[in-house]
């Protein structure tokens, strides 16, 4: 088994500027609500409504409503291994990031994105930032450290509610450059930030501060929001060997220590207080096909002949006498990390 661990946080400002952004505990253990987009030609106070009809005070939150909503919206990106899955259309009528080998049927938690959390590093944006990863092979840090969101920047499509292009909406359709650019919308580089330097209000300002007290500045787009401003730059996430553990037996590791990692919290220079939420995703790999170099080519197709090299629920003959036995294996929950055609849709 193959086993990558990614640790991630996110924090905003305490007080949120946003009660429907604001991160949150739970008063229940009810998930959120979600009130599907059927209709790119909404207004903007339709949009606004539909967030605000499903977002409860009451409800945990992490990822924003947005964010699963543009989820929702972009197509899937097509170049990516799907097995023998038949993956879901939504109400639109398209399989959209929502839907992926490992989520087929496009199954909600909360408002993360089935096809961001399945896949890492992910080719768009996301509220997230990475703390660290644990890899079983260390020759994959330098290509996780270098895509990784804190410091490469991400494209995503930015389409309007009106054709005075003001204001942007929240979601899009188009997952590539010449698809957003054929259908008017714009193809924008957004950065991810430890927080907004609101003081540093020019470019020049900005620059000129960098390095500061240790501190590092960029000026660029925030994720998903359309003005450039000052930005606390992130670091790369640290990479290590992922510690060892027996199969099944999640967080224990030699000698019955707990696995572990520690982490020094970051700065925030604004000195404010902020609250934060943490994630830990495992990702799980086999061996019986190269995860890393496995992709849309290699789906099931039942016209052409083409047979997945993994099976959901495959038979396999056992003992002298070749009975048959069924395993309880699934293509969408063994292999998370896989590499587009030459041709992908992100």
């Amino acid at each position: 088994m193959n086993c990558n661990l990614v640790l991630q946080y996110m924090c905003q400002e305490e007080p949120g500027s946003n009660e429907d952004d604001d991160i949150r505990n739970g008063q229940t253990t009810d998930t959120q609500n979600y009130n599907q987009l059927n209709n790119f030609n909404e207004n903007v106070n339709q949009a606004n409504n539909r967030e605000r009809n499903s977002v409860e005070d009451n409800r945990g939150l992490h990822e924003p409503f947005k964010f699963y909503d543009n989820c929702y919206a972009r197509e899937r990106n097509q170049g990516l291994f799907t097995a023998d899955q038949n993956l879901q259309t939504n109400n639109n009528g398209y399989s959209s990031a929502i839907y992926t080998r490992q989520n087929p049927n496009g199954n909600r938690r909360g408002y993360e994105c089935p096809e961001e959390r399945d896949y890492y590093p992910y080719w768009h944006g996301s509220p997230w930032k990475d703390m660290a990863i644990m890899v079983g092979n260390l020759s994959q840090c330098e290509y996780y450290q270098t895509e990784s969101f804190n410091v490469q920047s991400k494209y995503e499509c930015v389409e309007y509610f009106d054709n005075a292009g003001n204001p942007p909406r929240a979601y899009s359709r188009w997952n590539n450059q010449a698809d957003c650019e054929e259908n008017d919308g714009d193809w924008m580089e957004f950065y991810n930030f430890l927080e907004k330097a609101d003081a540093l209000t020019t470019q020049a300002a900005c620059e000129n501060e960098n390095g500061v007290d240790g501190v590092r500045y960029i000026w660029g787009r925030p994720y998903r929001e359309i003005t450039e401003q000052c930005l606390v730059a992130l670091d790369a996430p640290d990479c290590m060997e992922a510690p060892w553990s027996r199969d099944n037996h999640l967080g224990n590791s030699r000698g019955g220590q707990p696995s572990r990692y520690t982490w020094t919290i970051p700065k925030f220079p604004s000195n404010n207080l902020m609250r934060c939420a943490m994630r830990l995703r495992y990702n799980i790999s086999t061996d019986d096909y190269d995860p890393m170099n496995t992709n849309a080519s290699q789906n099931q197709d039942v016209e052409t002949g083409q047979v997945s090299p993994v099976q959901q629920n495959p038979y396999v003959d056992i003992g002298a006498d070749n009975v048959p036995l069924r395993l309880a294996s699934t293509p969408h929950s063994t292999v998370v990390h896989s590499k587009t055609d030459p041709t992908p849709s992100y």
